[in-house]
Parts: C-alpha cells; sequence; structure tokens
C-alpha cells in the first residue's frame, strides 16, 4: 500500500479492524488481536520518569491509539501475517515496539548524544545531508510525540522534516511548564522519511527524540538488532 493511504488511515482512524478481530493472539488463547493491540498501546503510552511515570499526550489520547490500530490493521493485511508478541512471532509475522524503547528503529543505538556545541544541532539522523527513511512494506513508523528527556534542557527548539517537506518548529521548553518532557505532534502520524533537527541552547548532550510505535515484521526486528 503506497505511504500516502497509510495516512489516510492514520488521520481517520475510522477502518475497519477485520484483520485485527479475524486473529486470535495465539492459536486457542481467546484472546483477539484487536484486545491485544488495544492492551499493548495503552501500556507502551506510559514511560516511566525516576520514581514517576508519565502518560504521553499523543500516544496515550484515544484518537491517536484509533489511528495507530487502523494502521496495524492495514499493515497486517496487505503483509498477510498476524501481528504476535516479539517471544512468540515467526520471521514474517508482525510485532510492535514503541520508539522509546527502539533507538534502532531510527538506526542508533542510544538517544543520548553528548560531546555537542550550542546552536544549530542534527537529532535524527545523526548525520547532516541525510534522512532516516522506512521501506513501507517492512516497516512503519507512526509518531505521536516529542520527547526530550535530558535533565539539563537545553533544547530550545526541534524542527521536525517529514517526507523531505519542512514542517515547523517546536518550542520544547515549554514542556517544562507541566514538567510532562513530551509534546503531542499535530503531524502526518506515518512517514517513510524523518530528519530533525534542533538548536541547543545550553549544556552539551541531549537525550530527545519523535516517540510513536514502530510496526513491523519480525525479519525487519531482527535484522534491526543484528540477530539476522
Amino acid at each position: 500500500m503506497d505511504i500516502t493511504e497509510y495516512k489516510k488511515l492514520s488521520e481517520s482512524g475510522m477502518a475497519h479492524l477485520e484483520w485485527l478481530d479475524a486473529q486470535e493472539i495465539s492459536p486457542g488463547s481467546g484472546i483477539s488481536a484487536r484486545e491485544y493491540v488495544r492492551s499493548l498501546l495503552e501500556s507502551m503510552s506510559v514511560i516511566k520518569l525516576a520514581e514517576r511515570e508519565v502518560r504521553l499526550p499523543g500516544l496515550g489520547s484515544p484518537d491517536y491509539q484509533a489511528a495507530i490500530m487502523a494502521v496495524i490493521n492495514e499493515f497486517c493485511k496487505r503483509v498477510e501475517h498476524p501481528v504476535r508478541p516479539i517471544y512468540d512471532a515467526d520471521v514474517d509475522d508482525v510485532v510492535i515496539v514503541a520508539a522509546h524503547d527502539f533507538p534502532k528503529g531510527f538506526g542508533v543505538n542510544s538517544y543520548i548524544r553528548t560531546g555537542l556545541s550550542t546552536g544549530s544541532i542534527q537529532i535524527l539522523p545523526t548525520t547532516s545531508d541525510s534522512t532516516v527513511s522506512f521501506d513501507d512494506k517492512e516497516i512503519i513508523f507512526v509518531m505521536t510525540d516529542f520527547v526530550d528527556l535530558d535533565p539539563t534542557r537545553g533544547l530550545r527548539e526541534v524542527y521536525i522534516q517529514v517526507d523531505g517537506k519542512r514542517k515547523y518548529a517546536i518550542p520544547v521548553r515549554n514542556m517544562r511548564l507541566n514538567e510532562i518532557p513530551a509534546v503531542r505532534l499535530p503531524l502526518e502520524k506515518v512517514t517513510n522519511s524523518l530528519d530533525i533537527d534542533g538548536y541547543l541552547e545550553t549544556g552539551s548532550s541531549i537525550e530527545a527524540f519523535p516517540d510513536g510505535v514502530f510496526i513491523m515484521k519480525y525479519s525487519k526486528y531482527g535484522t534491526l538488532l543484528g540477530l539476522m
């Protein structure tokens, strides 16, 4: 399916979930794939910070979760394989991973960057004049939030470019007002290329990244981890 069709699904969230409803999460379990995915997204929407838990404003919202379920349903239908927990997945089955737990989905080993100079910086990818690209036949990224976990909060703004088109600046310093280190992104939530720059006002380190979910074949997950 063309990436623009996924975008339409993610924006409406109105697609029937016939594929997820027809599949059990494992044979004989009595648990539908829809139930599993709904529970999984809910758990992924909460991140732990020291002694407290924070609910991501985008991933934790019902409308974004409905959109993600629509995309998962369509992706499973197109690859003709069910969604499975990672521990139970065969090579072509579909798995779902939270972006905050899987930096390798963006081609990096960690979201922590050190030794930076103040001024304009490249966040993702970590090298200039390139983009993070996704083959939508193997992997889909649904972007819901931008997260800044660095305690110094030296980032002033973040600039997100999706599919080669410049979007707008996100004033991440506003995150401090409610002490929630994430902002919901009102962008296209499905993308096949991503480029994120920022302006580092103070400090020399960041731990900042786009959050959401990766929907992918288990074979792609294994390849990104170096297991295949």
